[in-house]
């Protein structure tokens, strides 16, 4: 059912490839088939009013897991794998269990488990990207001086413009948005307010109409410090006696600064500083990947070596001594600061029927130094300039390609198919070349259902029939579409599997610095002039109970008890002190140091001199000097002892028990009651009367 398809679309590509790549003629060769030396058409010339496709253009580097894509407008996922482009309109989803790497030129974002980025802009102003949810690691390196990264949350902003470490937790309707700074610095920003972070500082923001931010210690989580552990110098090149630096420019491509490590440069008088591959003698460039077909490029080519992406996006390949190297060829042409990113540097060929069976193969040779390469998509002349550089060279025919003997064809179902390039491309004859057909025009390659990239989107605008079980969607979470003019996403709920986040440290103490005035960050969500809640921590006052911070500065063998605080009136009992160690009782309070402000008071601490069923006294209010109680004559033995409450009495003083020497062991006991007065004493009784005595009173 496909071979008339086939038959037809490249005919039409065939009829209309009458200029090869630039101003030349076409000068058929004599082998060339009869049935297509029929008039022509020229080249088709760019639309100049159609929007340019993203010049700047990063690359995914998945390192666990699986990772999946949509591009704008697209309401499905499809999977994506290293050395998929990255730019502007594309979103990313790793799996909860996935982990992978954006790298922008010199610049990185690690993405965690369960994380949707959406990148708004990626130009050679900076990036403005949407963290939907999860957490990414930022790591902006070497930005040009206008170049702003701006990161937006469900909650706030996050803004830099020079190198850093900055961690970004989205946060959802159960947990905080965190911004952490290990190096660098970041802004966070709300309407009408603005927080600088520095390093070691982080920020926790929550809520879900209302929001609280609070400023705090950073403190990594276990993602963060894996991704710290990345961070390690670049591989050195291979020894060499005469070692050949990379061009300058290197840096401003994404994987550019990783060659070094996986080949060696090295000068041509005629090409420059040129990179060779640790490859083996069989490897020929654009034969060990597969075709996709991205938005809005089309079709794109995905190498699977890990250093696979800037030789085969940016420059030109060629063969040297027997080798094959890479020359960045706009390192000599100009000086832009991100080259123009093109989705493959080859020619597309058509070959003439019958070469296969079922369908005719398609094949494409590797552009060499100058020669012009044709996008198959809607660009500008000035975007055709940008990626050729100003002085390009003609090609007679594709036999006079630099690259010809690295031509590769493969049948039609591989390559719309988006099948793995090694194992089945093949290289093309002379006499083959000779009779190829450059397939020129927009989108001369038709997309099918089973190509990498096409969503339910592409299909629509191609008109490709969707297979009979739907197309193959990548898992990933619910597209939601960001409402025209909103500032923010949707916070979402919690996702099941997500990894938990790194443990948020408040600031206890903190003297206030330059970074802690003004506003807070987050105000009440109603509008720009409402009253933020304050950034630094809150400095408890009078009426707030709470315990002092005591700082431990005893050593191991020391134990300093706690301060037991009044948290519910006069009266109540606290609870038991740190173990008391055996020993001499000391004399007096212990000392407090006093960390808090002139308006705070932080009352002493009580020792437990005698025992640990002593009760200590209540703290507040403040305290008056402190009484000693006189011991009372004739006392039992010397014990602690509980007061006797009396009814409604004002809050007790804090006291200190006068100790005694040679205490027995502490036990507690009950003071007996003092003794009542005895009874008044009877009249005496009447004395008896002997016979013959008088009574008192008689004569």
């Amino acid at each position: 059912m496909r071979a008339p398809n086939h038959g037809s679309r490249l005919t039409t590509a065939f009829t209309t490839a009458a200029l090869l790549l630039g101003s030349t003629a076409l000068t058929l060769p004599a082998s060339f088939p009869a049935w297509a030396q029929q008039p022509t058409q020229p080249f088709q010339t760019p639309d100049q009013n159609a929007a340019d496709p993203p010049a700047r253009v990063g690359r995914l580097v998945a390192s666990a897991g699986d990772v999946s894509y949509h591009a704008a407008g697209d309401t499905q996922w499809t999977a994506a794998s290293t050395n998929f482009p990255v730019a502007t309109g594309g979103s990313f989803w790793t799996q909860p269990n996935a982990h992978a790497e954006m790298e922008l030129s010199a610049s990185r974002i690690g993405l965690s488990g369960g994380t949707e980025v959406d990148v708004g802009t990626l130009d050679a102003n900076g990036l403005q990207a949407t963290l939907t949810q999860g957490e990414c690691f930022l790591r902006p390196q070497d930005l040009a001086p206008n170049e702003t990264w701006t990161l937006v949350t469900p909650r706030r902003t996050v803004t830099t413009s020079q190198a850093g470490q900055i961690s970004v937790i989205a946060g959802d309707t159960a947990s905080p948005t965190i911004v952490m700074v290990l190096s660098g610095s970041a802004t966070v920003t709300a309407p009408g307010v603005s927080q600088t972070l520095s390093a070691g500082q982080a920020l926790s923001i929550s809520g879900s109409d209302t929001f609280q931010g609070i400023l705090g210690q950073a403190t990594p989580d276990e993602f963060v410090r894996a991704e710290l552990s990345r961070d390690r110098p670049p591989v050195p090149p291979p020894a060499s006696a005469h070692p050949v630096p990379p061009p300058p420019a290197i840096s401003g491509l994404p994987g550019g600064g990783e060659l070094a490590g996986y080949g060696a440069w090295n000068s041509d008088p005629e090409y420059g500083q040129v990179w060779y591959p640790s490859v083996d003698a069989t490897w020929v460039p654009y034969r060990d990947g597969h075709w996709a077909f991205v938005a809005p490029w089309g079709w794109t080519w995905v190498d699977n070596a890990p250093w696979g992406f800037a030789p085969f996006h940016y420059g030109r390949w060629v063969e040297l001594h027997g080798r094959w190297g890479w020359t960045p060829q706009f390192d000599r042409d100009r000086h832009e600061r991100y080259p123009v990113y093109a989705p493959a540097l080859v020619t597309f060929l058509g070959i003439g029927a019958g070469m296969a069976v079922g369908s005719g193969p398609v094949g494409w040779v590797p552009l060499g130094p100058r020669e012009p390469y044709h996008p198959w998509f809607h660009a500008s002349p000035r975007f055709v300039t940008d990626v050729n550089g100003p002085r390009t060279i003609a090609v007679a025919g594709p036999g006079a390609f630099r690259n010809r003997g690295a031509a590769t064809m493969v049948p039609e179902s591989v390559f719309v198919g988006s099948r793995p390039i090694r194992g089945v491309g093949q290289p093309i004859a002379a006499q083959v070349l000779a009779g190829a057909h450059p397939l020129t025009g927009l989108h001369p390659i038709m997309p099918g259902a089973t190509t990498a990239g096409v969503t339910p989107l592409v299909a629509q605008q191609f008109h490709v029939a969707a297979p009979a079980g739907g197309f193959v969607h990548a898992p990933g979470p619910a597209v939601i579409p960001h409402a025209a003019g909103a500032a923010f996403p949707v916070l979402r709920g919690p996702e099941p599997g997500r990894p938990a986040g790194p443990t948020f440290i408040p600031r206890v103490n903190t003297p206030s610095g330059p970074e802690q005035h003004g506003p807070g960050v987050v105000p009440n969500g109603a509008g720009v002039g409402e009253h933020a809640p304050p950034l630094a921590p809150h400095t408890p006052g009078p009426v707030e109970h709470g315990p002092a911070v005591v700082p431990h500065t005893a050593g191991p063998e020391q134990h300093v008890p706690p301060v037991v605080p009044n948290g519910a009136g006069a009266g109540e009992h606290a609870p038991p002190l740190a173990p008391h160690t055996p020993g001499p009782v000391e004399h007096g309070p212990a000392v407090v140091p006093h960390t808090a402000g002139p308006e705070q008071h932080v009352p002493p601490v009580v020792p437990n001199g005698a025992g640990a069923g002593e009760h200590a006294p209540p703290l507040a209010p403040p305290p008056p000097a402190p009484h000693v109680d006189t011991p009372h004559p004739a006392p039992p033995p010397p014990a602690p002892h509980v007061e006797t409450p009396h009814p409604a009495p004002p809050p007790p003083p804090p006291h200190v028990e006068t100790p005694h020497p040679a205490p027995p062991p502490p036990a507690p006991h009950v003071e007996p009651p003092h003794p009542a007065p005895p009874p008044p004493a009877p009249p005496p009784a009447p004395h008896p009367v002997a016979p013959g005595e008088h009574k008192p009173g008689e004569h």
